[in-house]
């Protein structure tokens, strides 16, 4: 039989888990919000969309962050090092809880996916965004673009021209 203080500790984890889960469909929310605006080349919610995925990845850290701290206080038995998962805590787990923090474990799974999925598609929107944008700038004046690897490796591309906002780093 499970103790109250076990059982709400427990409870107290899985709300955690839930409000990560939370947090993470926002970002995915807000990731399709961003791919609209690329491909309707709306600039202006472009740049509010970026603001809010900033400030979302910021509160997905917090949310992140308390779980970790809670699944450090409901390990009993083990020491968990960076990248443990909650099914890592399974011997600890009392067994009514498993079947939930399995569901929770593999739905967390699948909305990683399909956020990295998501970032990276935008990512790769941008990039030919970008090239495109500088390929017209090309035909259009010359010899106004500079293009240069940058200090990480990434083709990095500047105008020269007054006023431009073409500075990318992609």
């Amino acid at each position: 039989m499970i103790s109250n203080i076990q059982s709400n500790h427990w409870q107290s984890l899985a709300e955690a888990i839930r409000e990560e889960l939370r947090e993470c469909a926002w970002l995915l929310s807000l990731l399709d919000d961003q791919q609209k605006a690329i491909l309707g080349r709306d600039n202006g919610a472009l740049l509010k969309v970026n603001e809010a995925i900033e400030e979302q990845t910021h509160s997905l850290a917090l949310c992140n962050r308390r779980r970790i701290d809670l699944m450090l206080a409901a390990s009993r038995s083990q020491i968990l090092v960076p990248g443990s998962t909650i099914m890592d805590l399974a011997p600890d787990m009392p067994q009514a809880m498993k079947p939930l923090f399995e569901a929770l474990s593999l739905e967390a799974a699948s909305l990683r996916e399909r956020v990295n999925r998501r970032s990276r598609q935008n990512r790769r929107l941008l990039e030919r965004a970008s090239g495109v944008v500088n390929e017209l700038l090309g035909v259009v004046r010359p010899g106004s673009i500079t293009r240069t690897y940058g200090r990480k490796g990434r083709f990095q591309t500047y105008s020269s021209l007054k006023g431009s906002v073409v500075s990318t780093a992609v």
